[in-house]
């Protein structure tokens, strides 16, 4: 191993750029090269620079094409980038990346019928143990997923709760309404008995006074008149003394 993840990245990429030299010294072009590569100019400019780890096939097929351009690979050379890219790949942290290493391997040890070697023990013992990265990673997101549905159920019982206490706000100012209209036609219903009260009071009413009803041939010689009793004025008469 090269250190971190981002130092091994690093190193493969400037083992890769280095092999490159007798190549570019030679007025061969990246372009030319990404073209017998089988991949695109940008996937090689970001092989080169670290931002995208090669695969252990292209390697293979990096050798293929140097070889065709008149630049061969030493074997030296070859074996230490597919060391080295071994190397990133394990450092990635990425489980995804991690798993087509191991495919790759396995598949050239496979087409190389070196199933018996220490190159096997050390693919199967990577597999395991990536394995089990993978399993506790799911436990883990299991168990998220778990917390998480927990806390949707108690954001939805609240949701739930903060509609029941809206439904009950509105209901209650709907009642509150209506009442205070009742009141108000209340309100108005004694203004009105209160003003016919006060208009039909008997204080308020004239009293007319008249002579009785005279004998044939006499006439009432006392004339009508019309009397206020109100509060201003006493019924009682004073005695003379």
């Amino acid at each position: 191993m090269n250190g971190g993840p981002e130092s091994a990245a690093a190193v493969y990429a400037a083992a890769l750029r280095e092999v490159l030299r007798p190549y570019r010294a030679g007025g061969g072009t990246q372009a030319a090269l990404a073209s017998s590569c089988y991949v695109s100019r940008a996937a090689m400019s970001r092989y080169l620079s670290g931002e995208r780890l090669a695969e252990r096939s292209f390697v293979t097929r990096l050798r293929e094409a140097l070889a065709d351009h008149g630049h061969p690979l030493t074997d030296a050379e070859y074996e230490r980038l597919i060391e080295l890219c071994g190397d990133a790949h394990r450092a990635s942290g990425s489980p995804s990346v991690q798993l087509a290493q191991l495919r790759e391997e396995l598949a050239e040890l496979k087409q190389a019928q070196d199933l018996g070697g220490e190159r096997l023990a050390e693919v199967e013992e990577q597999a395991a143990g990536l394995f089990r990265e993978l399993f506790q990673a799911r436990e883990q997101a299991q168990a998220a997923e778990g917390r998480e549905s927990e806390l949707t159920d108690l954001v939805a019982r609240q949701r739930d709760q903060l509609h029941h206490a809206q439904e009950y706000t509105r209901q209650l100012e709907a009642e509150l309404t209506e009442q205070t209209e009742q009141a108000a036609l209340l309100l108005q219903e004694v203004g009105a008995l209160t003003s016919l009260t006060k208009q039909s009071s008997p204080s308020d009413q004239p009293i007319h006074t008249a002579c009785p009803a005279p004998a044939p041939g006499h006439h009432c010689s006392t004339p009508h008149r019309s009397t206020r009793i109100g509060p201003a004025h006493s019924a009682h008469t004073r005695t003379p003394d």
